[in-house]
């Protein structure tokens, strides 16, 4: 058999700066993808849907926009709000005043939230790494721009008279500017579910947190009124406003359902928001009632550009990407069934897994030990010792088969069975989620070791997202027939899905990554929040 060990000479990867930020912006180093490859993807824009008094203003819908519409929010005179994209754009309705925006300027971290200021005659933008940017009557207080985060910020409130704000992570930890006072946080706290929005009161001196489940957290002189922590939702809660008096506040979910407590009145909701439009925000109006923000329907990462670029390359390429978000699933070229090297070791240890679920035992201290070589560094001799001890090629296949993989084959010189992308995309979510082809304590051991395969066995897809972002990762290659293949699962900034590139033919390992790696770097940004 030839080998397929997955090790890269000179792996490649993308440096991508921490965000530092002022009151004016000015040029900044940003995202790079390896190679200097920048994506180049248009996205649709999303609905904005009035309820109550909140008047109807107008939304994105049908215009085309450089990035993904991330966040709203309302003037003091309920009778207008911006919407702001993930590269800073800002749009205006109402009697909302445009004073400026990043959306030409190359950040080094996407815009994840805005709070307007005082009069509704400027507003600031936030990104993940806490640059903040302030524009018109709003002035800079202060960011986390270039200080290392434990989390990403996920959004902002503003204090009272535009005097200062608030940001806050994923984990709770609440960072105040200005005259805002730091009142408390979750930050060190073990949450269920991480933190995705905030709300301040009225005369600033509290705010609420919002964790994805709902649970709310309040600080300062801001009343606890109810949360959905510990209901079973429809869909995760993606934000959350406070009335106008303070003393109630809205939740909004992905699909578009609404929440009330306190004296926030119920006029209906987003839900099932238009297809592939997840709800990202809501903002309550000054005269009653609120707005519910979408997003635009996704697209596919695999752009007309990339297309263009990967017919100049000599390789064979298929490719699919899964949204776990919003279940989308985006294929190139998805006929093909490619040789895939190591990448054949998580079906291995997925045959392995299975046959110890049927014979209700645990694994033993060989198999853990020869399962985690050949997944972690990819050794030969223990996935061929494994390949042997679950039957050979016949139980492999009996077992893809079972979970759905239509279009692979395996091959008693394991090395060069084949499979499509779409087959590995099943293959994963084996693994990235609760089946019933593998209980919780197998599945939950086979992630563990996708989780930590040594970086000098990882390509390809890991460029673009965050190293904390790989949360499963399996290469292979075969020099000798040019194969080169990468599948993982990355969850991070608000992105979670399932990639799976597949080469063959390709003349040598330089030429083989330039198809996987801008795949990469469209797939991260192209299905960003």
């Amino acid at each position: 058999m030839v080998g397929a060990a997955g090790l890269v000479a000179g792996l490649l990867s993308a440096v991508v700066p921490s965000g530092v930020a002022g009151a004016a912006p000015g040029p900044a180093s940003g995202p790079v993808g390896a190679g200097g490859l920048v994506s180049a993807q248009t996205v649709q824009g999303g609905y904005v849907f009035p309820y109550g008094a909140a008047p109807h203003l107008g939304s994105l819908s049908g215009d085309t926009l450089d990035s993904r519409t991330v966040a709203i929010a309302s003037t003091p005179t309920g009778q207008g709000y911006w919407l702001v994209g993930a590269d800073g754009g800002v749009f205006t309705f109402g009697d909302a005043a445009f004073e400026g925006s990043t959306g030409s300027v190359q950040l080094a971290q996407p815009v994840v939230g805005m709070a307007g200021g005082p009069a509704g005659k400027g507003y600031w933008l936030v990104a993940s790494d806490g640059g903040v940017f302030s524009f018109g009557t709003s002035h800079f207080y202060g960011s986390t721009g270039g200080v290392p985060l434990v989390q990403p910020v996920m959004g902002m409130a503003a204090g009272p008279g535009g005097a200062g704000y608030w940001l806050v992570a994923s984990d709770g930890g609440v960072f105040s500017y200005g005259s805002s006072r730091f009142y408390g946080s979750t930050g060190g706290v073990h949450l269920v579910q991480p933190i995705v929005g905030m709300a301040a009161t009225p005369d600033g001196k509290g705010y609420w947190l919002v964790a994805s489940d709902g649970g709310i957290f309040s600080f300062g002189d801001a009343l606890f009124y109810g949360s959905t922590g510990g209901r079973a939702l429809s869909a995760p809660i993606v934000g959350m406003a406070a009335t106008p008096d303070g003393r109630g506040y809205y939740l909004v979910g992905r699909d578009g359902s609404v929440y009330t407590f306190g004296d926030a009145v119920f006029h209906g909701s987003a839900s099932p928001v238009p297809a592939g439009s997840p709800a990202i925000g809501i903002a309550a109006c000054a005269v009653g009632g609120y707005w519910v923000a979408t997003r635009g329907p996704a697209t596919s990462p695999f752009t007309p550009q990339l297309d263009a670029y990967i017919k100049t390359l000599p390789e064979t390429v298929t490719a699919a990407v899964e949204d776990l978000n919003t279940g989308a699933v985006y294929t190139y070229d998805p006929g093909l069934s490619l040789v895939l090297g190591s990448t054949v070791k998580v079906q291995i240890l997925g045959t392995l897994l299975a046959g110890a679920q049927a014979q209700h035992r645990w694994l033993t201290p060989t198999e853990i030990s020869e399962a985690t070589a050949m997944i972690e560094i990819s050794d030969n001799a223990d996935g061929q010792a494994l390949f042997d001890e679950v039957g050979g090629a016949g139980p492999i296949q009996a077992w893809d088969d079972s979970i759905g993989m239509t279009d692979s084959y395996v091959f008693p010189n394991w090395g060069l069975s084949t499979s499509s992308a779409l087959d590995e995309l099943t293959l994963l979510k084996i693994y990235a989620e609760p089946n019933r082809f593998l209980s919780d304590p197998y599945r939950l051991f086979g992630l563990d070791l996708l989780r930590n395969v040594e970086l000098s066995q990882i390509f390809g897809i890991n460029v673009g997202p965050p190293e904390s972002g790989v949360q499963a990762v399996k290469t292979g290659r075969i020099p000798e027939v040019g194969a080169h293949n990468a599948i993982g699962w990355i969850e991070a900034d608000g992105r979670n899905y399932l990639i799976a590139s597949l080469v063959q033919w390709g003349p040598s390992d330089p030429v083989e990554e330039a198809a996987i790696e801008p795949m990469s770097v469209d797939t991260w940004f192209g299905l960003g929040p």
